[in-house]
């Protein structure tokens, strides 16, 4: 009886993967779509310049920098780390980041890298 429950429960967590794992795929698809048509028209609120896809791939590479860093200096930690920056202004440095609620970007805290 146990190893039919224990079969059972095995079988739904694998159904559930396999059902949330295409829908999580295509939440991230759609967050990453808004974020690049939004950036597209995007003007630096600091040197006026107009951002474009270059300043969230720039964003993309300093992001995994950090995290490269990170995991040099700490090998055997595993983290968990936040995005503060969604877009860096290629001309100035300038760090915004993504508001779904408003659907804008807005200055992050420390907005100068």
């Amino acid at each position: 009886m146990r190893a039919i429950v224990v079969s059972l429960l095995v079988l739904g967590s694998l159904f559930c993967f396999l059902l949330l794992l295409p829908i999580a795929l295509l939440l991230h698809s759609l967050h990453q779509l808004r974020l690049w048509l939004r950036v597209r028209n995007l003007q630096c609120f600091t040197c006026g310049m107009r951002m474009g896809a270059s300043s969230v791939r720039l964003a993309e590479t300093v992001m995994r920098k950090q995290m490269e860093e990170l995991r040099r200096q700490h090998p055997n930690v595993d983290f968990r780390v936040q995005r503060t920056f969604d877009a860096i202004c290629p001309t100035c440095g300038t760090r915004y980041r993504y508001d779904e609620a408003s659907q804008q970007f807005r200055l992050t805290q420390n907005h100068q890298g």
